[in-house]
């Protein structure tokens, strides 16, 4: 950016206003604003502009008007001030402080206190700051281990420690007591899962016909059920912090019942994961009747002497007797395509893909306005700090100049986001992704290669058994297109 004045010969200068979420006796940001105006008029100092924060903690540097600030300072090289009503406005962090200080220094740009005698280069000066930036790391530390251990010990009493209160509740006089009408609900919902063994589905759909709604007034969902049945709050137990401070708060369901709903719980927990260890169907939703276009499934059954066999049959009725062997169709399909992985035919596939992508990729209409935009937005602010060197209309210059800035920052911020959303694609790692899938066998069904493999690379496959005999079975197999539209044999590849 264009420099307009010399840093070093300029009474220019910036104000900057915080206000602390924690504090609720510190200076308002009008107060702060107005005594920081006053003490820049008292020194000659024209403010260009003000930057502010609202309930932001001063060990926080990543606050939105703070950096705005300092990113207007690195481009704006008239400014030579950084006003504040005192330095913990600044931050509180010493470290941190400190080193934005340095970085303050290093561009020439001064930060003084409207309220405190710390401004100046001189050596007391240096030294009354230091001391000052150290008390305010000092309190907010300080604040910060008062602020847990007065919460810990609020907790300890059985007290509301903030956050949101639990169904069943209510908060008086920083107390939990019983809400009549939710704890029925509560005790119902024990009552349904525990003595009646209805499942959270059939609970939340029990609750919903009965138009009962949770605190914010939204329709129960399974991880609330779930959460409703496992806490501790519900037998008198107040757990704070992960930590169980005991019987502090009345109780609504007995711990009887609770306790055999975490043993359901439990079961329940261990009936899904031994479901999860059940035979895999590898080809599920990815297999299709030739003869009228159904999907095909995978279903099971038990011959005279007791054996289990597994097969993958037609949806449809009319061919009911139309199967083929689970474990004969799986090998097939991924020898075909691991056979087909040639070291030839994935460069090729590599290069036609890589070849795709930069098209599509340099091809996006939406960020290529975006950058046109960016560069007649920073024509414009160029046209504008030539105005402003003659002296036009300095001060609705300024205004729109900082408009422009802001515009720019928002558009540069989209171009990045485009340009790190964007992956980095290669041949080379096009040619490393799919030559894992060459030694992919299929006794190794449960592999994780196998499953990416069907799951990447196949799009769909056709199983056509002529004339009724199971012994003449034709498969085809449909590749995955990068457009999803033109269907692909991989015998075509």
């Amino acid at each position: 950016m264009k420099k307009i004045h010399n840093r070093e010969n300029s009474n220019f200068g910036v104000i900057y206003t915080r206000f602390s979420s924690h504090s609720q006796n510190e200076a308002t940001l009008e107060k702060q604003e107005r005594e920081c105006l006053k003490f820049a008029n008292a020194n000659g100092i024209t403010i260009i502009g003000k930057f502010s924060d609202e309930a932001k903690t001063g060990t926080d540097f990543d606050r939105k008007g703070f950096q705005l600030m300092m990113e207007t300072i690195k481009k704006d090289m008239r400014i030579s001030y950084v006003i504040v009503y005192q330095l913990s406005r600044f931050g509180r962090d010493f470290e941190m402080t400190v080193a934005y200080q340095l970085e303050l220094r290093k561009m020439n740009v001064q930060l003084l206190s409207a309220s405190e005698n710390a401004n100046g280069n001189q050596p007391e000066a240096s030294l009354q700051r230091g001391i000052v930036l150290t008390l305010n790391d000092y309190y907010s530390r300080e604040l910060s281990r008062k602020v847990t251990t007065g919460m810990q010990q609020c907790a300890e009493k059985g007290k509301y420690c903030g956050g949101p209160i639990t169904y069943g509740y209510r908060i008086i006089n920083q107390f939990y007591e019983v809400d009549e009408y939710e704890a029925e609900v509560v005790r119902l919902i024990f009552d349904w899962f525990v003595n009646h063994g209805f499942s959270k589905a059939k609970i939340i759909r029990m609750l919903n016909e009965k138009h009962i709604k949770t605190k914010k007034g939204r329709e129960f969902k399974d991880k609330a059920i779930t959460d409703m049945l496992k806490n501790r709050k519900y037998i008198g137990e107040y757990v704070y912090h992960g930590k169980n401070l005991g019987k502090l708060i009345p109780p609504i369901v007995s711990d009887e019942i609770f306790q055999r709903a975490q043993t359901k719980l439990e079961d329940l927990k261990i009936r899904i994961k031994r479901h999860e260890k059940e035979e895999t169907y590898l080809l599920t939703s990815k297999l299709y009747c030739a003869k009228c276009g159904n999907q095909m499934i995978g279903v099971s059954g038990t011959s005279n002497n007791g054996e289990l066999y597994r097969y993958y049959a037609c949806k449809s009725k009319q061919h009911k007797g139309l199967y083929v062997p689970k474990d004969f169709l799986e090998k097939e399909v991924i020898n075909s395509v691991s056979l087909t992985l040639t070291d030839k035919n994935i460069e090729k596939i590599a290069k036609k893909v890589e070849k795709d992508y930069l098209q599509l990729i340099n091809g996006n209409s939406e960020i290529q306005s975006i950058k046109k935009q960016l560069a007649n937005t920073k024509n414009s602010l160029n046209n504008l700090l030539n105005a402003l060197e003659r002296g036009l209309e300095i001060e609705a210059l300024i205004a729109r100049i900082n408009e422009k800035q802001k515009q720019i920052e928002e558009l540069e911020l989209k171009v990045v986001k485009f340009e790190l959303s964007k992956p980095n694609i290669s041949s080379e790692d096009i040619v490393k992704f799919l030559s894992q899938f060459k030694e992919a066998k299929a006794e190794d069904k449960n592999a994780t290669i196998v499953n990416l493999m069907i799951t990447q690379l196949i799009s769909k496959i056709v199983v056509d058994i002529h004339g009724g005999n199971k012994q003449n079975k034709k498969i085809t197999v449909i590749c995955n297109s990068y457009d999803g539209l033109n269907e692909v044999e991989l015998s075509q590849v």
